[in-house]
């Protein structure tokens, strides 16, 4: 779809030919399209414009494959969009996938994005047939307030976790990510960064009201390099602009049983049948930490409360707190990784019959 902008003096965006240009990750010119009209209008000064199908093989043990797209527009109009990124991929088997873009408002860290800017991204994340090894890519795409444009690429994925309880499907991944700026300015210490996402998947689009959510996290060492959206202490995640996201796994947050070549929970985190508690004060912090995690929390009834921490696996880690609870008393407790460490961490708060659920990043 191209539109005629608002301004003083619009045309007849009829007049304008556009032309499709797919590159792959790298931004290598792999096909372009003849420039085409724009023949369709769909409402006045909005036209559709549609180019032939592009035929994609995809390798044989990856099952899925990252372009770029450009939209060149010329007579009369211009277009000054960035390439969008598209994942392709074959959907069979346990698997995350991702591909769209995020306006962020509130980004944050050393070189965070411009406020109002399209913030590029595709990635598909996977674990080989043996089910011990992850494999997949990320390619995410941001320009910053002066003007520029950061690329961070991973080719190595770190952790993987799925929960498919309830009505969306929620993953986080970590992927060991080099950084290049584009624009030309000098870079330090930009290889071996980890991006962390977090992500929510709540049905394909147009089956679904409910919006796909996602946060990005950036950190090299100590250092936050970007956060797509940042309360002071985490990165929250935020409605998907366009695109979409898929977890498409038939385990949740489980481990693999090779002799049967399944995988099967270890243990149940939450259940729809349990109704979520609502705390008048509750914090935990920090988010990521890599120390210690602490956790604050004020009940408002008299009864038994009970923290427990489960890794990426789901398997329990460690109670923190497990006892009696009065009405409006303040409880602190404390997490300390052991010596076997996980790349995130599920608590489970349960007061009474209620429960709170979340997730934290563990950094090294």
């Amino acid at each position: 779809m191209v539109q005629d902008i608002v301004d003083d003096s619009r045309g007849d965006i009829r007049n304008a030919n556009v032309k499709f240009r797919i590159l792959d990750e790298d931004g290598d010119h792999l096909n372009s399209t003849e420039w085409i009209d724009v023949a369709d209008l769909l409402y006045p000064y909005t036209g559709s414009v549609m180019g032939d199908p592009y035929k994609v093989e995809l390798g044989k043990n990856e099952g899925f494959a990252n372009y770029q797209v450009e939209v060149l527009v010329n007579n009369y109009y211009i277009s000054n969009e960035d390439p969008y990124l598209v994942t392709i991929y074959e959907p069979v088997g346990d698997f995350i996938t991702g591909g769209g873009y995020i306006i962020t408002e509130n980004s944050s860290g050393l070189y965070p994005a411009a406020p109002g800017s399209r913030t590029n991204f595709g990635f598909n994340v996977k674990f080989n047939k043996t089910g011990k090894n992850l494999q997949g890519h990320l390619n995410f795409i941001w320009r910053t307030a002066d003007g520029r444009i950061m690329q961070a690429k991973a080719n190595a994925m770190n952790s993987l976790g799925v929960n498919i309880d309830g009505d969306c499907k929620e993953a986080v991944f970590v992927a060991k990510c080099n950084v290049v700026d584009h624009s030309g300015q000098a870079l330090h210490n930009s290889g071996g960064l980890l991006m962390y996402v977090t992500l929510t998947d709540c049905g394909e689009p147009g089956e679904s009201h409910d919006l796909d959510y996602i946060g990005f996290t950036l950190w090299n060492g100590n250092e936050l390099w970007y956060s797509s959206d940042w309360d002071g202490m985490q990165t929250q995640e935020m409605d998907l602009t366009a695109g979409n996201l898929v977890v498409h796994s038939g385990f949740s947050l489980g481990v693999t049983d090779e002799s049967a070549n399944v995988k099967t929970k270890e243990a149940q985190i939450a259940t729809s049948l349990e109704p979520e508690v609502h705390l008048p004060v509750f914090n935990v912090y920090p988010n990521p930490f890599s120390d210690r995690l602490r956790m604050e929390f004020v009940s408002e009834e008299t009864t038994h409360g009970r923290v427990d921490m489960f890794d990426m696996t789901g398997r329990l880690v460690q109670t923190i707190f497990n006892q009696p609870v009065e009405a409006g008393e303040l409880y602190q407790a404390e997490f300390v990784p052991g010596s076997e460490v996980s790349s995130f961490y599920i608590y489970r708060l349960t007061l009474g019959d209620a429960v709170r659920n979340g997730k934290v990043i563990y950094r090294k």
